[in-house]
């Protein structure tokens, strides 16, 4: 996924699933980093909502999950 990502930078599906990736391995920072980057090139973007509703369950912040 990082070769896919680094050769299509601007493929949202191959960065919102290399964020996902991350999150599963536990590099919550970079999955961040990356709904960041999701952000940059869309203020909506559904996968980087989506990356940051995992990552707010995950850490039990149902509160932050909601918004």
């Amino acid at each position: 996924l990082r070769r896919a990502h680094d050769l299509a930078l601007d493929r949202t599906a191959i960065t919102e699933g290399l964020a996902l990736a991350y999150h599963n391995l536990g590099y919550m920072d970079s999955a961040l980093a990356l709904a960041d980057t999701l952000f940059m090139a869309d203020p909506h973007s559904p996968g980087g909502h989506l990356i940051r509703l995992v990552n707010a369950i995950a850490a039990g912040d149902m509160t932050r999950a909601e918004r």
